[in-house]
């Protein structure tokens, strides 16, 4: 599992999103739980989910169906960004599905703050939508 500074970060991430978001969606998995920001718009856009079990899942199969993600060159564009953070290494062949990084990709400052400013290229690429 993970220790203090990855549970830390989680914290730090879900403070971000709570004036961002709709709702939070929390799955029911049998081995480890989950937890997924929501954005309602004319469509429900969830951009990634937190696992317990210290992973984030990208969501790109779910923003496929939907403007403006359906654009295959937004999702790329958004995986480009994730991966310009140290130690994310999303694979292009994964645009279509639910590739996944360890939170503690996140532990170094600098790393979690590009990580919220790639989620707020998100938000603001649903503007309008």
């Amino acid at each position: 599992m993970h220790g203090a500074a990855e549970t830390e970060i989680i914290k730090k991430i879900l403070d971000y999103l709570k004036p961002k978001i709709s709702n939070f969606w929390f799955g029911k998995g049998s081995e480890n739980g989950s937890i997924f920001p929501m954005i309602y718009k004319k469509h429900r856009h969830y951009p990634f989910a937190l696992w317990t079990n210290g992973t984030i899942e990208m969501q790109f199969q779910h923003m496929k169906p939907f403007p403006p993600f359906d654009n295959l060159v937004l999702r790329k564009e958004f995986m480009t960004r994730l991966n310009a953070i140290k130690g994310v290494t999303l694979p292009e062949d994964k645009l279509d599905k639910r590739p996944s990084f360890s939170v503690k990709c996140l532990l170094e400052p600098e790393s979690l703050e590009v990580f919220f400013e790639t989620l707020d290229w998100y938000f603001g690429q649903l503007e309008g939508y």
